[in-house]
C-alpha cells in the first residue's frame, strides 16, 4: 500500500490559487474600480486578506528546493505545460475567430521565451535556474549570516522600494529580485524550524498554530488599518502627509510590501504546522500549476471577464457582488481544474504508447548527459 504523502502544503497551494483567481477577479473584472463604500471597502479587505498568494508559492519552492538539486527534466516539464498551453489556446480562439493575428503575433506565438502575461512563470523559471547557485550559498553560511542576508535584502528590496515610491529596488514585487528574496527566506524557514526556537519549546501544537494565525491575522489587519490610515492623510491638506498617504496606499498591495511579506510568512508558517493527509487534495493541488496558466493566458484574459459579466457593470452598490466575485472565482477554478486534469489524463496515457517511449528514452539520454 502505498503512503499518502503529507497534504499540508498541497492544501496551502490550493487555497493560494484560490486567492490569486479572486485577486484577478476583483481587478481586471474592474469590480474594486467600479465600486464605492462599504462595497469598496469589503473588496480592498478582500485583497488584504489575498495578497499573501504569490509570495506563498516562492516560499514553498525555496522551502524545498534548498537542499535539492537542480533537475533539467523537471524545468523543461514545467516550461512544456505553459507552451502547451499558450499554443493549444491561441489555436482555439483563432479558429473560434476571436484573434486577429499579424505576422508578429504568430511569431510570439512559437517563440518560446515570448511570456506575455504570464509574468509569474518567467520568474518562476529563471529562480529555478538560479537555485543551484542559490542553494551553494544557502547551505554555505551560518545560521546567523543568513538571518542578516534576509534582514539586509527586506532592507535593500522592501524598504526602501516603498521609501522611495518604488523607483528604488523591484517593481512593485513583480520581479526576480523577490521572487529570489523569498526563496530565501523560504529555505531559511526549512533549515531552521521556527518551532525548534526556544521561545516555542514548551508550546504546544494547538498553541503555536493559533499563535501563526493571529500572527497571520494581525499582518493582514495591520496592512488594511495602514492602507486606510494613508488615504486619510492623502486627503490633507499638508503636503508632506499627502506623500506620505501616497506612499502607503500605492504599496499595501504590493507583494513586496513589509506588512505582506510578513503576512505571507505567517500564512505559510500556519499551514507548516498542520498534519493532512488526503488523496483528494494532493490530487487537486497538482492542478493548480496549470489552472494558473490557463486562465491567466492573454486570450482568456481579454474575453474572461466580459463573459462573467464583469467589465461592463455600472457602478456597483449591492452587496450582491461580493457573492457573485467569490462565485466566479470558484467557477473559474473548477472549469480550469477540469481542464488540466484532462490534459494530465492524455499525457498520461500517452506516455504508454511506443512512440513516446522512444522519444522518451532519448530525451532521457539526453537529460542523462547534461
Amino acid at each position: 500500500m502505498h503512503k499518502i504523502k503529507q497534504s499540508n502544503f498541497e492544501l496551502m497551494r490550493i487555497v493560494s490559487m484560490l486567492f490569486i483567481i479572486l485577486y484577478h477577479v476583483i481587478y481586471k473584472g474592474h469590480t474594486l474600480q467600479n465600486s464605492t463604500g462599504t462595497i469598496h471597502f469589503l473588496l480592498q479587505l478582500l485583497i488584504c486578506i489575498t495578497i499573501v498568494h504569490v509570495n506563498s508559492f516562492m516560499l514553498l519552492t525555496g522551502y524545498f528546493q534548498h537542499n535539492k538539486k537542480f533537475k533539467l527534466k523537471k524545468f523543461l516539464q514545467t516550461f512544456s505545460i505553459f507552451y502547451f498551453y499558450k499554443i493549444i489556446i491561441h489555436l482555439i480562439f483563432i479558429i473560434l475567430n476571436k484573434e486577429n493575428f499579424t505576422i508578429v503575433d504568430y511569431f510570439n506565438l512559437i517563440n518560446p521565451f515570448y511570456i506575455h502575461t504570464h509574468w509569474y512563470i518567467a520568474c518562476y523559471l529563471i529562480v529555478y535556474l538560479l537555485s543551484p547557485f542559490l542553494n551553494i550559498l544557502i547551505q554555505n553560511m551560518s545560521q546567523t549570516i543568513h538571518r542578516k542576508l534576509i534582514i539586509t535584502l527586506l532592507i535593500c528590496f522592501s524598504i526602501a522600494p516603498l521609501l522611495s515610491n518604488q523607483i528604488v529596488g523591484t517593481n512593485d514585487g513583480l520581479t526576480v529580485i523577490q521572487f529570489i528574496m523569498m526563496y530565501i527566506v523560504g529555505a531559511y524557514l526549512s533549515k531552521y524550524p521556527i518551532t525548534n526556537n526556544i521561545h516555542f519549546k514548551n508550546y504546544s501544537k494547538n498553541k503555536i498554530q493559533t499563535i501563526f494565525l493571529i500572527s497571520t491575522i494581525i499582518f493582514m489587519v495591520l496592512n488594511f488599518m495602514t492602507y486606510n490610515f494613508g488615504i486619510t492623510l492623502s486627503n490633507m491638506e499638508n503636503s508632506l502627509f499627502q506623500y506620505i498617504g501616497h506612499l502607503i496606499t500605492a504599496n499595501f498591495e504590493k507583494y513586496n510590501f513589509i506588512l505582506v511579506i510578513l503576512q505571507s510568512i505567517f500564512y505559510f508558517l500556519w499551514f507548516s504546522t498542520l498534519n493532512i493527509k488526503s488523496k483528494v487534495i494532493n490530487y487537486i493541488g497538482s492542478l493548480t500549476f496549470g489552472i494558473y496558466i490557463i486562465h491567466e493566458h492573454q486570450c482568456n484574459r481579454q474575453y474572461l471577464y466580459h463573459w462573467l459579466r464583469f467589465s461592463d457593470v455600472e457602478p456597483i452598490t449591492s452587496n450582491s457582488i461580493l457573492i457573485k466575485v467569490l462565485i466566479a472565482s470558484i467557477i473559474i477554478f473548477m472549469i480550469c481544474g477540469i481542464i488540466e486534469a484532462l490534459r494530465q489524463l492524455i499525457f498520461n496515457i500517452t506516455k504508454h504508447t511506443k512512440i513516446y517511449q522512444k522519444i522518451s528514452n532519448k530525451f532521457n539520454n539526453f537529460i542523462n548527459n547534461y
